[in-house]
């Protein structure tokens, strides 16, 4: 019984693994670099993929967390 919970455990935790490498990757419109995580937009045009870097630069000094992509 202990072998089966073991192996369930390290199943769970690869799958856990798996989901987490499989993260979206996006290329920003302005630098061109390819990031994941958050990703930012103009705030005239939703279609625009901004980095974090590119975002803050444009939006200085306000917060950029108002132009997150959902």
């Amino acid at each position: 019984m202990k072998r089966k919970a073991i192996i369930i455990l390290l199943l769970i935790s690869i799958a856990a693994m798996v989901c987490v490498g499989c993260a979206a990757a996006h290329v920003c419109d302005k630098c061109g670099k390819t990031f994941s995580g958050t990703a930012y937009y103009d705030a005239f045009d939703y279609d625009t993929t901004w980095c974090a870097k590119c975002a803050t630069k444009y939006y200085a000094p306000f917060p950029i967390n108002n132009w997150a992509k959902k």
